[in-house]
């Protein structure tokens, strides 16, 4: 009687084991990279053309630290470094984007990246701008798509 209910408790301990499994958090793996990490949901969203790899926030900035973007700006002086801060959404797997800037419509440079699976993959780009003018900065996936564009103007300092 005693194993009777013994294996009873246990095939009921299993079966509810296994019918609420624990729920994981969005966002706990740490990158590969110190400059790229998941971390909280995104407010937006702006999707390739594939539906994978998106970019969920970006904006220029003066620098980066504990990854998040510092005195976000849309106003720099010549000789400043100006940073592209960026957060991705990839549901898939690894995936290549590019970011191109340029001065008005001249390309000034262009930085390719690795953005690794993740929920919310931020890592930055910089820059130091020697040009007057507007300048516009595009964030593309591997097919040329863009996905976002980052603007801000460079005065004399």
């Amino acid at each position: 009687m005693k194993n009777s209910k013994l294996a009873f408790l246990l095939c009921l301990a299993t079966l509810f084991l296994f019918a609420f499994p624990a729920m994981a958090e969005d966002g706990d793996d740490e990158a590969s990279d110190t400059q790229e990490a998941p971390a909280e949901a995104p407010a937006t969203t702006s999707a390739s053309a594939s539906g994978d790899l998106a970019v969920v926030d970006a904006k220029a900035a003066k620098g980066v630290e504990d990854r998040e973007a510092v005195d976000a700006t849309d106003s720099f002086s010549t000789g400043d470094t100006v940073t592209i801060w960026m957060a991705f959404r990839n549901p898939s797997a690894e995936s290549a984007a590019e970011v191109v800037w340029r001065a008005g419509d001249a390309e000034v440079h262009t930085f390719s990246m690795d953005i690794g699976k993740s929920y919310r993959w931020r890592t930055w780009a910089q820059l130091k701008v020697s040009r007057t003018g507007d300048w516009n900065v595009e964030i593309r996936d591997s097919s040329g798509n863009t996905l976002e564009t980052v603007s801000f103007t460079v005065s004399d300092s």
